[in-house]
């Protein structure tokens, strides 16, 4: 199973949104592109549509709730639905901005790993693969969530509000989609490096093996440039969310009636922080992974120069392996997103901080709120 293949309907669905030109063999034709691009068009004209049709979410409400809910709370559940708009929506902009460095990145990663002729890299081809299998439950658990809501009546049966949850439950699969796209991505680069320290261990240092090294190497700095933002806007637009909903659930727990609907909501915001929490460290997870990986097979290269070895080695081995060790000090061992945040352990540590920030900023809307309500 080739690089591409690995993916499954990941891939097929980025080929839909970010990398519209992407073809394996020939020249792809500009009706391909176009047909391609139709989604992501008509999806951009929806929103787009929506936003004036509700006034920025002004003269809707999301969902149906006491009147006598807390305008914050108000505020703070359309910001969601509307920052899930602004984060997809970036998220597909950074992507076909950074389109010719995305496809530089497959071409590269598909060269690296046709160079290995092992089967635990180059397994048969089947559709109950992991992606395939990760992307069909994303679908499935989103559509039976977003029907939940109509069955339990929490939607008003209006244009608007039925137009605002549609839209935002496709928003969610899609979303869901490209943040599975990265952790696979993640996992291909953890085969290779898993052959990469395997193979160091036993073939040592050669001329063959110092070239397939530096070439993966190559991949780190293309990965964060195409894939960086992208990510970085994720985190963010994850971050945002995490503390509007957490500031919504505890508003229901401390302040909210008992009614169905509330109760539904309570149950539902409690799934959906969960949620963005286990994105965010599947992400984190992944990549500090294979951060450590990178370090590990950096780690064994520092044995390879010997100078007892080397007196029985030919000068060009010897003058690679000293030009090896000079340059991997200057080698990206790190996956960054937009050049800022690392995605590792550390990077997960700091997005908790910066929801527990702002949350303290709603909190402090909300002593704001009650003051001016009391002083009436």
């Amino acid at each position: 199973m080739s690089f591409v293949e690995a993916f499954g309907m990941l891939f097929t669905f980025q080929k839909w949104t970010t990398i519209p030109n992407y073809t394996e063999n020939a020249k792809i034709k500009k009706h391909v592109i176009l047909v391609r691009m139709t989604p992501f068009t008509i999806g951009i004209f929806l929103i787009i549509f929506e936003i004036s049709k509700t006034k920025f979410f002004i003269n809707v409400r999301p969902i149906s709730l006491d009147k006598n809910i807390s305008d914050l709370v108000t505020f703070a559940m359309k910001m969601c639905y509307f920052v899930k708009r602004c984060g997809i929506s970036c998220m597909i902009f950074c992507g076909l901005k950074n389109n010719a460095t995305h496809l530089r990145l497959i071409r590269k990663v598909s060269c690296l790993k046709e160079k290995f002729r092992n089967d635990s890299i180059k397994s048969k081809s089947t559709f109950w693969k992991r992606s395939n299998v990760e992307g069909v439950l994303n679908i499935a658990v989103n559509l039976s969530g977003g029907v939940s809501y109509y069955i339990f009546g929490v939607i008003d049966h209006e244009f608007a509000p039925m137009l605002l949850h549609a839209l935002f439950i496709l928003i969610l699969i899609v979303e869901n989609m490209m943040v599975l796209y990265f952790i696979n991505f993640f996992r291909q680069i953890l085969q290779i490096l898993s052959v990469l320290i395997r193979e160091s261990e036993i073939i040592g240092s050669s001329l063959t093996f110092f070239a397939v090294v530096k070439d993966f190497f190559e991949i780190v700095p293309l990965f964060n440039s195409a894939l960086g933002g992208i990510i970085f806007v994720n985190i963010v637009q994850h971050i945002a969310i995490a503390a509007l909903t957490l500031y919504s659930l505890i508003w229901l727990l401390i302040e909210g009636h008992h009614m169905k609907s509330q109760i539904f909501i309570t149950v539902t915001c409690c799934i959906w922080l969960i949620e963005n929490f286990l994105i965010i460290l599947a992400v984190c997870s992944v990549g500090n992974t294979v951060s450590k990986k990178m370090q590990q097979l950096l780690d064994f290269q520092k044995r390879i120069y010997c100078s007892i070895e080397d007196e029985s080695q030919p000068k060009l081995l010897q003058f690679n392996k000293e030009q090896f060790q000079l340059w991997k000090f200057h080698a990206d061992v790190k996956i960054i997103a937009a050049g800022s945040t690392e995605i590792n352990n550390s990077g997960y540590f700091s997005v908790l901080s910066f929801i527990v920030t702002y949350l303290i900023i709603l909190m402090q809307f909300k002593q704001m709120e009650e003051g001016i309500i009391d002083t009436k």
